[in-house]
């Protein structure tokens, strides 16, 4: 479960696996080691701005930073009710 500032790694996963994406694609989109993806997705909690990179590399789109952040947040959050 997480809070408006906090994310987990279980969250992530789940997302990215809905989308059919593979730790590698979404790695490739970060510009970093699949493990880094794997180690997150591991994670009770993801720090805010690798989670904010992470939902935009799957495809979350917004105006700032932090409103990208909320609305990935706020799907996933509607996604588990």
């Amino acid at each position: 479960m997480f809070d408006e500032t906090h994310i987990s790694g279980r969250d992530l996963r789940a997302e990215r696996v809905r989308l059919g994406l593979t730790q590698a694609d979404v790695a490739r989109r970060l510009g970093v080691a699949y493990q880094r993806v794997g180690s997150a997705e591991r994670s009770i909690t993801v720090a805010p701005g690798f989670a904010e990179r992470y939902l935009a590399a799957l495809g979350a789109v917004a105006v700032s930073p932090e409103a990208r952040f909320d609305a990935a947040l706020n799907a996933l959050i509607e996604d588990r009710s």
